[in-house]
């Protein structure tokens, strides 16, 4: 099984004087070229297809992308070969020309708090920029924008293969100054590998640092715990790199180039992505516009092992949204002239404590706040006591931290003082608290 994703993005397409439109032919040459077994091929764009949101621009845009489908199809030999197309918003693809005094005082409120998840009027009233984006897709039948959540997931098979593109929707709270760590993407609304099979792919326009700080931690634990692939846009240079976490968990990021920095179109590039399922490889091929033809810029035959880690931490399970923003709760009103939003881990300071046996003659020792998961999973009781308000909740929420990047999975479960636990709904309550705490992991 031979999959080709084209990474296109950074288009600018404005009304007129759009020196790419004459480069689809080209485009789809260079495609055709690289793998005569492919089986199915991706047309991705990654955001900033318009210069500024605007009907005239998607006009341009429409012509560009069914251009470019046309003709791959008249050079594809094997008419089996499966095309799809998937489509995300970046924030050139916003029109800010209408009265947006609401929508930028909803966007304030939504960074003050930065909430786990949104309702769909309030993601109506903030995507409202990206009407004609919206009119686009629609057009070109890709579903894969959505006005009443952030994500969409789209699934394509291809001969039996399952490949599922996680749609993400960056710039929904664009602005037209926009400026880093301002945007922001609801954990719930993220779209989560359900098939351990499939090619997961995460398709985004905007990179973590144009995310509030927090929101980004959070939202790339969750992307590389599903995503074989990570495709992003924006900064206009391309670049492909593997990702490894503390837990030998690996995803590969692929950044696009620009396929049109400025009406002349002299600038031109994008990257392919050729991935042979059945032996797990994968190439990443960059092609620069030079000389009337677009040119392989590495060697084509080089293959590289794909990240398909079914499962990204030591245990395979990634909190949910609402848990995580429960242990991101600081759990008091705190503000920052330089942060949107202030989370527990911010300020938090491990405490020294006094460890005490069960033998309550024995004399109580001293244990850094750094130190206190391991002792904690050493042992198979532990209580932590203190007088009200003295931080013991907040020291939960980070021992919980801590004894995930042990390798546990630890699990909250409410209790009223003095209640009386039975053992036949023991279980069903642990159940049930981790199914609210981990989501669909």
């Amino acid at each position: 099984m031979r999959l080709v994703l084209v990474q296109l993005s950074d288009i600018h397409l404005r009304d007129s004087d759009n020196g790419v439109l004459g480069k689809a032919e080209k485009i789809a040459s260079a495609i055709c070229s690289v793998d005569a077994e492919m089986d199915g091929i991706a047309l991705v764009y990654c955001g900033d297809l318009a210069y500024s949101g605007r009907s005239e621009e998607y006009m341009q845009a429409l012509d560009l992308v069914v251009d470019v489908k046309e003709q791959i199809r008249k050079r594809v030999n094997n008419s089996a070969v499966s095309i799809c197309e998937i489509i995300v918003p970046g924030n050139h693809d916003c029109d800010f020309s209408g009265h947006l005094e609401a929508r930028d005082i909803i966007i304030q409120g939504l960074l003050d708090k930065l909430p786990a998840d949104v309702s769909p009027d309030i993601v109506s009233a903030c995507v409202e920029p990206q009407r004609e984006f919206a009119a686009l897709v629609e057009a070109m039948s890709a579903g894969t924008f959505s006005s009443t959540r952030v994500a969409v997931r789209k699934e394509w098979l291809v001969n039996g293969q399952r490949v599922v593109f996680s749609c993400l929707n960056s710039a929904w709270i664009s602005t037209r100054r926009e400026m880093q760590g301002r945007l922001f993407i609801p954990l719930n609304h993220l779209p989560r590998r359900q098939d351990v099979d499939a090619v997961f792919v995460t398709v985004v326009h905007h990179p973590y640092n144009w995310l509030s700080h927090n929101n980004a931690l959070n939202i790339r634990e969750l992307i590389e715990a599903d995503s074989d692939l990570v495709l992003t846009g924006h900064e206009h240079t391309s670049a492909s790199r593997d990702i490894r976490g503390d837990v030998g968990n690996g995803t590969c990021y692929i950044e696009a180039a620009a396929l049109q920095n400025s009406p002349s179109g002299d600038f031109s590039a994008f990257q392919l992505i050729n991935i042979d399922v059945d032996r797990s490889l994968q190439r990443v091929i960059l092609f620069k516009w030079s000389d009337g033809l677009y040119h392989p810029q590495s060697d084509p035959h080089e293959w590289q092992p794909l990240q398909r880690e079914r499962f990204r931490s030591r245990h395979g399970f990634v909190f949910s949204g609402s848990h995580r923003a429960w242990l991101d709760d600081l759990g008091v009103v705190a503000t920052h002239p330089r942060r949107a939003s202030i989370a527990r881990s911010d300020v938090f300071v491990y405490p020294d404590v006094q460890f005490r046996e069960q033998n309550v003659k024995s004399l109580a020792k001293i244990i850094r706040g750094e130190d206190l998961a391991e002792q904690i999973s050493a042992n198979d009781e532990f209580a932590i006591v203190g007088p009200d308000a003295s931080g013991k909740t907040t020291l939960l929420k980070q021992l919980i931290e801590d004894l995930r990047q042990l390798g546990c999975a630890p699990v909250v479960i409410e209790c009223e003082r003095h209640e009386r636990w039975q053992a036949r709904t023991c279980v069903q309550r642990i159940e049930r608290a981790f199914c609210e705490q981990y989501g669909d992991s």
